[in-house]
């Protein structure tokens, strides 16, 4: 006789690999602690780091601008850029401006130190205005005479803030950009 026999087994109660809400709860702990003292820092870093980009950005734009007017012998003009707008600010030479929207670097061949169409654009920097702001303290536009020199000997000074970071560049009247930071 054929018995269908129904064999049945119990596995033995074995352990599941895996943590305990003891051990994920310290690991929070010691992860929030060092959080806390880690996101300062990286928050400087940031600001560090949108600082220098600026500052670099806004340094090789100059020295492009001088090399230019000298390898061209023509009249480069760089102006503040009109937010959202591929357009230079009002002409002015005095006072501070806002250049924290950006700036062209153009050949003016009119001598308006306004960009036009039919001017020959150089570069167009456009900056996004992320807790950034540059400010040059003599007008909306820096003009390199055909040799290179800054024409009307408008000497003066980029600020570039983020944050609580400061740095200046000078740039004297032969157009020379020298790096002074502040903070």
């Amino acid at each position: 006789m054929a018995t269908n026999s129904l064999i049945v087994t119990v596995a033995s109660p074995q352990r599941v690999a895996g943590y305990s809400l003891f051990e994920l709860l310290t690991c929070l702990a010691i992860l929030s602690i060092l959080l806390f003292y880690a996101l300062p820092h990286l928050a400087s870093a940031v600001e560090n780091s949108r600082l220098e980009q600026r500052v670099d950005l806004l340094s090789l734009s100059i020295k492009a601008a001088k090399a230019e007017a000298i390898k061209t012998h023509r009249e480069i003009i760089i102006c503040a850029r009109q937010a959202q707008l591929q357009a230079c600010q009002s002409s002015s030479v005095s006072g501070a401006s806002d250049w924290s929207h950006g700036w062209l670097i153009f050949v003016d061949s009119n001598g308006d130190k306004v960009y036009q169409a039919e001017e020959q654009l150089l570069k167009l920097v456009n900056l996004k205005q992320v807790h950034c702001e540059v400010k040059w303290n003599r007008g909306t536009y820096l003009s390199y005479h055909r040799f290179g020199i800054l024409q009307g000997s408008r000497a003066g000074s980029f600020t570039v803030n983020c944050g609580v970071k400061q740095t200046q560049l000078v740039i004297n009247w032969v157009g020379r950009v020298r790096r002074v930071n502040r903070r």
